[in-house]
């Protein structure tokens, strides 16, 4: 029974894992959010804070998909260093938006790749195989877009962009 349970975990993670990134660009674009430094120790560590980062965008009184200029959602990661980099979580709009610090992304290239989530997939355990991938990264900014009215599905589309050289 503990076999076929394996088998069943290791083949949905594996269907999901299906990234075929490709060269594209991005313009500058603004986002307004949270942002956080994660330093760890840990795995679970890490995991924690980004949850919370999560959680503090989720529960703010400001917050609303209605101030979204795209109604997609926006983690970026930057500033990589052994055991820590900086977070920050947001939408993107042209309001000013009480309590929320705004973050610039600047016009780059990245590696583009679609994720097919599902509901039990863990997004930290994705980085860790995103990292295995042989991508032409340079480690600036990393970004992961969710479409904001999917977030409630059990699955859905993530794009991921990876700075690239």
């Amino acid at each position: 029974m503990i076999k076929i349970l394996i088998f069943l975990i290791l083949y949905t993670y594996s269907n999901a894992l299906e990234f075929n990134f490709k060269q594209t660009a991005l313009d500058e674009f603004e986002i307004k959010g949270f942002s956080k430094a994660i330093v760890y120790k840990t795995k679970e560590d890490r995991d924690n804070q980004i949850a919370k980062l999560w959680e503090k965008l989720f529960s703010s009184n400001d917050f609303s998909v209605k101030k979204s200029k795209d109604k997609k959602l926006y983690m970026i990661y930057t500033n990589y260093k052994k055991n820590s980099f900086d977070c920050f979580i947001g939408i993107k709009s042209d309001l000013k938006i009480k309590n929320f610090e705004s973050k610039l992304i600047k016009d780059s290239k990245y590696q583009r790749g679609i994720l097919k989530y599902e509901q039990n997939l863990n997004m930290s355990d994705i980085w860790d195989e995103i990292q295995k991938e042989k991508v032409n990264r340079n480690f600036k900014t990393d970004i992961e877009e969710y479409r904001l009215f999917d977030l409630s599905k059990s699955k859905y589309d993530v794009t991921i962009y990876l700075s690239s050289k």
